[in-house]
Parts: C-alpha cells; structure tokens; sequence
C-alpha cells in the first residue's frame, strides 16, 4: 500500500470514469489526494465552446466531496493553474508549480491515460505511475466528449452534477 496517492485533472465535468480512478487509488493508498485544476479563464472558455454555463472549480469539488463524503482518506484539493508563466510548457510547469506548493511525498500518480504516466515519468521520477483505465466494462470515458456531446452523455457526469446538466440537455435537444 502507498502512503501517499495523487490524481490531478480538471474533472470538468467529474465523471464515471475518474469516480473508477478515484476508488482504485483509495484502495492502494492510505491517503489519496485529488488535485482539482483550473485556470478559471481558459475553463469559462471550455464551457462556453460547448454551450455550457461555467462549472467553477469549486462546484466540481463540492460534488466530488459530497460523492466521497463517507471515505475520509480521499482529500480534495483547488490547484490555480494560472500560476503557470505565458509561454512556460503548461506540462513543465504544471508539474514545477505543483511540487512547489504539495509539502510531502507523492509515491504514487494514478492517471487515466497513459500520455500522462510518461510526463509524470519525467517530474516526478521518484513516484510510482499507475494508469488506470476509466472506461467501465468497455471504451474509456472523456470528460472532453462530455461536454461536448452534453445531451446525450448526461448519464456519464457523477450523479451529484447531473442536474446542474438537465437544463442545459433540455435546452440543446429544443435546440435553443
């Protein structure tokens, strides 16, 4: 067992697929940190391109909290990415902003994509990765095709976000 788990994303919207992430790590660690990330801007913008009202970081931590509420070795954590330069790899310094603001030892980065087990590779070569798949019983799930696939893909956001998404299904299926 790890002592120290993390998992980052935007979790924008939190879906089927990171609760699968979230749960394994949480049986392999003793205390699973879950690194909720956001440049409040770029994420306006995300939702906006989709037709979506703005899901602040915030929101997406309280319903990430409220499905974990009887777990008490999963803590959430806001993470500003706007603290990454202009111009600066965002990667790079995600990674260097990140390690300079976490104060104790990750061993263990559980992703939901390999693309990102080997960047972790690079900034953090002391931890292990672990790539779990977020697919249940089949293809993986993207919070990306969420979004932008919203009225037909409602029932993949975990059940503490669907209604923030009724409105806005009803609305795209009337095409308004």
């Amino acid at each position: 067992m790890y002592r120290n788990g993390v998992i980052a994303g935007k979790f924008l919207p939190p879906h089927v697929g990171h609760i699968r992430l979230i749960e394994e790590a949480a049986k392999a660690c003793k205390h699973v940190f879950v690194v909720v990330s956001e440049n409040p801007r770029n994420s306006a913008c995300l939702c906006e391109e989709c037709g979506l009202p703005e899901m602040k970081a915030s929101l997406r931590i309280q319903w990430l909290k409220e499905h974990f509420k009887d777990n008490a070795n999963i803590v959430f954590i806001y993470f500003d990415e706007s603290v990454i330069g202009e111009g600066e790899d965002l990667v790079e310094g995600w990674c260097k902003a990140f390690k300079a603001s976490f104060d104790r030892p990750i061993d263990a980065l559980f992703v939901g994509e390999e693309v990102y087990a080997e960047a972790n590779k690079k900034y953090f070569p002391q931890s292990k990765k672990k790539v779990i798949r977020r697919g249940i019983d089949t293809e993986d799930v993207c919070a990306t095709e969420i979004r932008e696939g919203c009225a037909n893909k409602i029932h993949l956001v975990i059940p503490e976000g669907r209604c923030y998404f009724d409105e806005v299904a009803k609305k795209l299926k009337n095409g308004e």
